[in-house]
């Protein structure tokens, strides 16, 4: 009877722990990025990234995504690709989530690959242009805050490894990258950039204890960089999870808004 027992209650609990695991909660993951040499203006700068959105729903008309976003108080939002799925033919969903967002901080954006093969492109190009998100496509946006520069590089999902060009970084300079793919940081981290934001790995949509995420994109198993802070050099990259779902269901995984804060160590 004990050892009936023993099993019943352990059955119970591996189904509870199995159902817990598909509950995810929109959360914010909170990162403090530390350099001393980081330009005085942008001391307390904050950055929300957004990823992987896939047109998913947060309530009504995104009300919950936006007024999380609007708790970060960001003073810059950049989006880093997958925002819609590439055989959409609406993105009502996307279009609530920027009306409610574009006056909140300047929207930059990198395709991710299902823009690049959406045949709706030019749609989501005009969206953008309505909601003033500049994106970056193999370019670099120079951002002004008082003495201090912010370089945006942003290269497009389908982007050839050997275009980039080693940064030679100046006082009061800032160089952020955003690239979709978080399987490509390894390389990307030689070219010298401060910070690279990435998505695409979906935390590796169902992650274990010890184990992390256990799927990659590219059919991997346990890959290598699929959700969190990576140091590589000089370079801090960070992949998010991102927000919507891909064909196998998230298991322990919540969908996540990236904040960012730029802290000047003393």
């Amino acid at each position: 009877m004990k050892k009936k027992f023993i099993i019943i209650l352990f059955m119970i609990l591996l189904l509870f722990y199995t159902l817990r695991g598909f509950i995810g909660n929109l959360k914010i993951t909170y990162y403090q990025y530390y350099k001393n040499t980081l330009p005085e203006d942008l001391n307390h700068f904050r950055i929300v990234q957004l990823s992987d959105f896939h047109l998913k729903e947060f309530g009504k008309q995104q009300s919950k995504l936006i007024s999380m976003i609007a708790q970060c108080e960001p003073n810059l939002i950049v989006l880093t690709g997958d925002m819609i799925n590439k055989d959409a033919t609406h993105f009502e969903e996307l279009k609530f989530l920027l009306e409610g967002i574009h006056k909140l901080a300047p929207i930059y954006a990198v395709t991710g690959n299902h823009e690049e093969e959406s045949p709706y492109k030019n749609k989501l190009r005009n969206l953008y242009l309505e909601y003033d998100v500049m994106m970056l496509e193999n370019t670099t946006k120079t951002i002004t805050f008082g003495n201090a520069t912010l370089y945006l590089h942003g290269f497009h999902y389908s982007w050839n490894l050997t275009k980039p060009k080693r940064i030679e970084k100046k006082a009061n300079e800032f160089h952020l990258l955003l690239f979709h793919d978080a399987q490509r940081i390894e390389v990307l981290s030689n070219f010298n950039y401060d910070m690279i934001l990435c998505g695409h790995t979906h935390g590796g949509i169902v992650r274990l204890p010890f184990l992390g995420g256990i799927i990659g994109n590219h059919g991997d198993i346990l890959p290598k960089y699929d959700y969190g802070e990576y140091q590589i050099g000089n370079t801090v990259s960070i992949v998010s999870s991102g927000l919507g779902n891909s064909n196998v269901p998230r298991f322990y995984n919540p969908p996540e808004i990236v904040c960012i804060e730029l802290n000047k160590t003393k």
